[in-house]
């Protein structure tokens, strides 16, 4: 359930969170729990019912709409 866009281990991610894709996280705890300084978490459109504790700098968080 990982969707985890990289060209080198040494390069940034995009990890998507749709909980109706099977490829992607079906959480924003869990790509926060994968994210890493410089990684991208992009969410999907809808309502998510979270909370989560960010302990990682230069992480961007968007979302759609």
């Amino acid at each position: 359930m990982i969707a985890l866009l990289a060209l080198s281990a040494s390069q940034a991610a995009v990890l998507t969170v749709d909980p109706a894709d099977s490829a992607a996280y079906d959480t924003l705890g869990t790509a926060l729990a994968d994210a890493a300084a410089g990684d991208t978490i992009q969410i999907v459109a809808g309502t998510f019912d979270a909370c989560a504790f960010l302990n990682i700098s230069s992480i961007t968080i968007s979302g759609a709409g």
